[in-house]
């Protein structure tokens, strides 16, 4: 009785519920104008939105990990053939394994963006390494955690801090530690590194944060780079995370 229903034609944004099947509804015609859909943990109603050519362009929250527990479903997901119009995708709980599935399928289609969250800081030196190896062309790909950005443009590095100053500057440092590692980058890899501030940043004007405590940990950061002879670049400005903290999943 719900699927079809005329006011369903006015819905942009939907979140689906983790019981029963919402793909009959949000794949009938009269949905025309849906082009944001988030999940829950379980990806229900997933299979029949990828196989449908809803015009929907972006989807959030995918907990990759109870997407491939399924054979079926995970390889419509990689192979997408569907959804003509997706054009973002923002997962998380994945190993670089699985991620490297999904970056070789045919769902990492020409001009997609790809938003990963990295489910520990520390991780960051691998993922980024592993993501230098096989750096995609035709598709961005970004790295987050809960205080910072991580993307490849061109050949720099580029990082992207949020306000809580000494997270966001010690998961930097993280990211960093994979320059000049085994393992990590390679001499010639990258141009330069730039790393983004919120404004007051580099005179260490956070809140709640000792200007003299943020500013030796930026200095910490510029020691890594210069031991590593990689250039660094700070700016400041209103910089947004791609994907703020508090539009993220609970269970990521």
């Amino acid at each position: 009785e719900l699927a079809g229903h005329p006011l369903w034609a006015t819905v942009r944004e939907a979140k689906l519920s983790e019981t029963g099947d919402p793909a009959p509804i949000i794949t009938h015609p009269v949905m025309q104008s849906l082009r944001v859909v988030h999940m829950w943990t379980y990806p229900r109603g997933l299979q029949g939105l990828l196989e449908s050519d809803a015009p929907v362009e972006e989807i959030h929250d995918l907990y990759l990990p109870n997407v491939k527990r399924d054979k079926k479903l995970w390889s419509t997901f990689v192979g997408c053939k569907g959804l003509p119009s997706l054009r973002l995708l923002k997962v998380s709980g994945a190993t670089l394994e699985t991620a490297a599935e999904l970056w070789s399928g045919a769902i990492a289609r020409s001009g997609m963006q790809i938003f990963q969250r990295v489910d520990a800081a520390w991780r960051l030196t691998e993922w980024i390494a592993a993501l230098a190896e096989s750096r995609p062309e035709h598709f961005s790909l970004t790295l987050f955690t809960d205080h910072i950005d991580v993307a490849f443009e061109g050949d720099s590095l580029v990082i992207t801090l949020g306000p809580h100053a000494l997270d966001a500057l010690e998961e930097a440092a993280s990211a960093l530690d994979a320059l000049g590692k085994k393992d990590g980058l390679s001499e010639g890899q990258l141009s330069r590194v730039r790393l983004r501030l919120p404004k007051g940043g580099v005179k260490g004007s956070y809140p709640h944060e000792k200007p003299a405590t943020a500013k030796a940990m930026l200095g910490a950061i510029e020691s890594i780079c210069a031991k590593r002879k990689c250039p660094l670049v700070i700016e400041e400005g209103d910089f947004d995370l791609a994907y703020p903290r508090e539009a993220r999943p609970r269970y990521s």
